[in-house]
C-alpha cells in the first residue's frame, strides 16, 4: 500500500488523491464528475536542464526511445484500445501523454506505466531514432520564430536553461546507447515520477494498480519525492541585442523581460498586464500597432516561468521599417501605465475576464491536469480555484505600476529577423 494517502479538498468537480509510495513515486487523482474521458500524464523530473554539456540532447533523445519496444507491444496494444499517446520534453520535466475512456482507465494505466517506465530498444532503432531527432533539428532551424525563442534562451538563461532542448546534431550523432541507458538510470526513477490522472470515473483501486506496477519496475527501496524547488524570487537575466538576417518575407521584433518565477509574488502581476497588453483585438497593443498605425499583422507574447526564474517575451511580426517604431511604442505604452496606473472599472474587467477564462479551462481534463502536475512538480498547494482567485484579488494599480517600472527602467534583450538583401 502507499504511504500515505491524502484528500485535497474543494476542488471543482469532485476532490484530488494524493498517494505517496515508498519508492518516492507519486500519484494524483482527481475524480472530475461528470466528465466521460480520462488523460493521464506521467511525468519524470529528467528535463533537459539536468543534462551536463557532454549531454545536451539525451532527455529528448529518450522520450522518443521510450516507445521503441522489443520485448512487448504496450503501445500497440493501447492505441486498439483507442488510447491517445503523446509526449514532449521540456527544460525541467519530459511528460509522456494519454488520452482514453475514462472506463478504461483502470485496465490501460497499467500498460501505460510499464511503457514509459522501461527502456528497451535495438541498435537498428537506436540509430534510426538519432536520425529523426536530428531531421527535427533541421526542420526548426526552417521555423524562424521558433528559432528566434531558442535563440533568445541560449543567450538570457544560465547554460542549464539556456542550451536547446533537442540538443545539436553533431553531438547526437556521437551518443553510444551506453550514454543514453547512464541518463536514464540517473534521472528517470520512482523517486523522480509523477503520476497524474483526472477521470470522469472514479477507480478505488488506482493506488494499488499503480503500487504493483511501480514496484515490479523500480523496487521498494525507500526514497523522498524528489521535486523542484519554486523559489518566491526570480534570478535576473542577462541581456542581448542581435539583429540577423534570414530567408523571410517580413520582419520579426522579440523583446524579452526579466519574468516571474513559478511561485514569483508578481507573478499574477504579469498575467494581468499581458491581458492587458496583448488579449483580443481591444488591447493596448492591438489598438496601438495595429489599428491606429497598421505597423503589424502579428503579436504575441509568451511567459515561461521556471522554479527559479522566468523570462516575458513579446513578439511582432512587422516590417523593417517599423522596427524601431514598435519597439518605441513597447516602451511608451509601458511608461503610461507607470505613470498613470489602470482604472478601477478596467482593472475589474481584466480581472473579471481573466477569472472567466480559467473557469472555461476546468471545461478541459487538459487544463485541471496541467493544474494538479504543476502543483506536485514545484511543491506548491494551489489546487483550488479560490486560491487563484485569492492571488488574483491581490493584483491592483501599485502593483502593477509597479511592474511596469521595472520592466521600464531594467534592461531587456532585443532580436530582430529580417529578411535578407535580394541580389
Amino acid at each position: 500500500m502507499p504511504n500515505s494517502t491524502n484528500i485535497i479538498h474543494n476542488f471543482e468537480k469532485g476532490p484530488i488523491t494524493r498517494s505517496l509510495f515508498r519508492n518516492g513515486a507519486t500519484l494524483l487523482f482527481h475524480h472530475a464528475v461528470g466528465f466521460s474521458g480520462a488523460r493521464v500524464n506521467i511525468n519524470f523530473i529528467a528535463g533537459s536542464m539536468f543534462e551536463k554539456k557532454e549531454e545536451r540532447g539525451l532527455a529528448h533523445l529518450i522520450e522518443h526511445l521510450v516507445f521503441k519496444e522489443i520485448e512487448t507491444n504496450y503501445l500497440k496494444e493501447l492505441e486498439f484500445e483507442g488510447a491517445e499517446i503523446n509526449a514532449y520534453t521540456y527544460k525541467e520535466n519530459v511528460c509522456f501523454e494519454m488520452s482514453l475512456l475514462a472506463d478504461k482507465l483502470e485496465a490501460l494505466l497499467p500498460k501505460f506505466i510499464q511503457l514509459v517506465g522501461c527502456l528497451k530498444f535495438s541498435d537498428s532503432q537506436f540509430r534510426k531514432e538519432k536520425d529523426i531527432v536530428i531531421q527535427e533539428i533541421k526542420e526548426d532551424l526552417d521555423d524562424h520564430e521558433s528559432m528566434g525563442f531558442e535563440y533568445l534562451f541560449s543567450r538570457i538563461f544560465e547554460d542549464a536553461l539556456g542550451h536547446p532542448i533537442a540538443g545539436n546534431i553533431s553531438q547526437l550523432r556521437k551518443y553510444k546507447r551506453q550514454n543514453v541507458e547512464k541518463f536514464y538510470k540517473k534521472y528517470f526513477t520512482a523517486h523522480r515520477m509523477i503520476i497524474s490522472v483526472v477521470s470522469g470515473v472514479k477507480v478505488d483501486s488506482l493506488p494499488n494498480l499503480v503500487e504493483f506496477q511501480l514496484t515490479q519496475l523500480f523496487g521498494a527501496q525507500a526514497r523522498m519525492p524528489f521535486r523542484l524547488k519554486a523559489s518566491p524570487s526570480s534570478k535576473r537575466l542577462k541581456t542581448c541585442q542581435s539583429h540577423q538576417k534570414k530567408s523571410v518575407e517580413s520582419s520579426i521584433l522579440y523583446l524579452s523581460f526579466d519574468g516571474p518565477s513559478i511561485n514569483s509574488p508578481n507573478f499574477y502581476d504579469y498575467i494581468v498586464l499581458d491581458d492587458l497588453l496583448f488579449e483580443g483585438l481591444s488591447s493596448r497593443f492591438f489598438k496601438k500597432f495595429r489599428e491606429e498605425n497598421a505597423f503589424v499583422y502579428g503579436l504575441g507574447s509568451s511567459m515561461s516561468p521556471f522554479a527559479r526564474s522566468g523570462c516575458y517575451m513579446m513578439v511582432f511580426n512587422t516590417q523593417k521599417k517599423h522596427l524601431k517604431a514598435i519597439e518605441v511604442g513597447v516602451r511608451q505604452v509601458l511608461k503610461d501605465i507607470m505613470e498613470s496606473g489602470i482604472e478601477s472599472d478596467e482593472m475589474a474587467q481584466l480581472k473579471s475576464r481573466i477569472l472567466d477564462n480559467w473557469k472555461i479551462g476546468l471545461d478541459s481534463l487538459d487544463e485541471r491536469l496541467d493544474l494538479i502536475q504543476d502543483n506536485e512538480l514545484y511543491g506548491l498547494d494551489e489546487y483550488a480555484f479560490s486560491a487563484l482567485q485569492d492571488k488574483l484579488d491581490l493584483v491592483s494599480s501599485k502593483t502593477v505600476q509597479k511592474l511596469c517600472k521595472k520592466l521600464y527602467t531594467n534592461d531587456y534583450s532585443i532580436l530582430t529577423i529580417q529578411p535578407k538583401a535580394i541580389a
